[in-house]
């Protein structure tokens, strides 16, 4: 039986839409934690059109969760390592999604409608200013008047610091966030026990664990993960941002030395193709895209 991670999207999408009821109250209850309202009825994205079985979730590239008018939309980012370019356009991401809401609609009634657009942030990471803070909640905000904007809002949770506090007990919300952090089913099992729903994830977790084309999917998402990094962490984000031509050789011959050892070279070109394809979808340009995979 492998062991599957909440830490990865592909696990977040599969219990959102197909998990046990007490797995999708689990994770409803860490969203309506950080957003303040329910979301028990919104769908993962475009799920009306078909997203209910392992390999369309698994090609699903974001956890975009929708309500049923429209109007609401949270984007939920899992960032296992703290990359610069990525948190960036996360960031950038969802003033698009925002920008979705309208596109087209100038003489429409929809801009009379309110509208939220929220993103979480599920970070293996501390935060880069304050190494203490836990949970933090960002909206647009005047400086001299105090008054705000809500029409899009973070909110970022930084799990080392959830983990660090369950060791002398916590509320049960660090509970649920710390299965996050999680490196195996018998560390989970200390979250879990004594909570309905933390036990059924840990049970729906095992029997996904058990399911050959599940992990089948799950070990190639973490190439797909593992071969993106390469390319936008050892073009070396420093290569891209400064320009060394240097620096983007080593990461290329590092990536290349890499893909052979995985025995997947064969078929870089195709990871390649998905790979653009996943990052347009992060709002990367042409330009941007081409840097990476030069």
């Amino acid at each position: 039986m492998s062991f599957i991670s909440l830490m990865r999207d592909f696990t977040f999408k599969t219990l959102w839409v197909i998990g046990s009821e007490d797995s999708k109250k689990f994770l409803n209850r860490i969203v309506f934690e950080l957003v303040g309202y329910d979301t028990n009825d919104f769908i993962l994205g475009m799920n009306e059109l078909g997203a209910n079985n392992y390999k369309s979730l698994a090609n699903r590239l974001d956890i975009l969760l929708c309500s049923k008018d429209n109007l609401t939309k949270i984007n939920v980012e899992i960032n296992s390592e703290y990359k610069i370019i990525m948190v960036n356009k996360n960031d950038s991401y969802i003033y698009k999604l925002a920008d979705e809401f309208y596109s087209g609609m100038e003489s429409s009634d929809k801009y009379k409608q309110e509208i939220k657009v929220e993103q979480i942030n599920i970070n293996g990471f501390l935060n880069r200013e304050d190494k203490s803070v836990t949970i933090a909640h960002y909206v647009s905000r005047d400086l001299d008047n105090d008054l705000v904007r809500n029409g899009v809002k973070f909110h970022d949770v930084y799990l080392p610091n959830v983990k660090e506090m369950c060791y002398d007990g916590c509320d049960e919300i660090y509970k649920d966030l710390a299965m996050f952090m999680a490196k195996s089913y018998e560390e989970m099992t200390e979250y879990a026990k004594g909570n309905k729903e933390r036990e059924t994830v840990m049970k729906d977790l095992k029997r996904l664990g058990s399911d050959e084309e599940y992990v089948d999917l799950y070990d190639h998402d973490e190439f797909d993960a593992i071969l993106l990094q390469s390319y936008k962490d050892d073009d070396r984000a420093e290569g891209l941002a400064e320009g060394r031509a240097e620096s983007r050789a080593e990461g290329r011959e590092e990536g290349r030395t890499e893909g052979r050892a995985e025995g997947h070279i064969e078929g870089k070109k195709e990871k390649e193709l998905e790979i653009i394809d996943k990052l347009k979808s992060k709002g990367l340009t042409e330009e941007e895209i081409k840097d990476l995979l030069s």
